[in-house]
């Protein structure tokens, strides 16, 4: 969908993640309990160095996918739940021209225990 097509408000239909960070270095997302996500529950796009380290992710709605890292670099997901509706982890590139023309690819991505 374009981006000027991508409209969150009444009438829209367009589900936000829940955790969204963009372009950011150095995240850790520690210790929290996401339940009934309209969406994705995390996802990450163009970001650095991010660490998912026990969470819970509950949702059994469409699409409610627990981690979808998006051109992300230096990953890691550790000791999680997932317990979600769709994809527990679905890692992207970015999708169509879009995903072509930003030409960033997953680097060194690491998954470690379950909860």
């Amino acid at each position: 969908m374009p981006v000027a097509k991508r409209v969150f408000a009444d009438g829209a239909y367009l589900r936000p993640p829940t955790i969204s960070p963009y372009g950011c270095e150095n995240i850790l997302i520690e210790g929290v309990r996401i339940v009934r996500s309209p969406f994705w529950h995390i996802h990450p796009v163009l970001c650095v160095n991010v660490t998912v380290r026990r969470v819970a992710m509950e949702g059994n709605g469409p699409n409610t996918d627990g981690r979808n890292p998006e051109s992300t670099r230096l990953m890691l997901i550790d000791k999680c739940l997932f317990d979600t509706g769709n994809d527990c982890i679905a890692v992207d590139s970015g999708r169509n021209n879009e995903g072509r023309a930003w030409c960033h690819c997953h680097r060194q991505r690491h998954l470690r225990r379950r909860a």
